[in-house]
């Protein structure tokens, strides 16, 4: 199973010439329940806003068997992205006599003139 992320170009040619996000190989069974996780590359998954899972080919058997998945569910966490402007004052050398028009600065600041 090969992973790609946020892409919107993807047909079954581009699949097979781009390289993935990830790559797993599937096992043929898991636990007694059929669950099997696979462990993921959390780094490579931030900011997906769409997740393109390619299955090709089969677990060990020849290409003309079938793949069939019932199940497929994902864990992560959800943090909504939030675009604003950030106040931010930048100062090569701080000068103390700065304090009075800088907002937020004040006697918090240890400046002492």
């Amino acid at each position: 199973m090969r992973a790609f992320v946020n892409r919107d170009d993807l047909d079954f040619g581009a699949v097979s010439r781009m390289t993935p996000v990830q790559e797993w190989e599937l096992v043929a069974d898991g636990d007694p329940r059929g669950v099997i996780e696979y462990p993921v590359q959390v780094s490579r998954f931030t900011g997906v806003h769409s997740l393109d899972l390619h299955l090709s080919g089969a677990s060990g058997g020849s290409e003309t068997e079938a793949v069939e998945v019932t199940f497929l569910g994902l864990k992560g966490e959800f943090a909504e992205r939030r675009r604003q402007a950030v106040e931010t004052v930048y100062e090569s050398r701080p000068v103390p006599g700065d304090q009075p028009r800088i907002p937020g600065i004040g006697e918090g600041a240890h400046w002492h003139s």
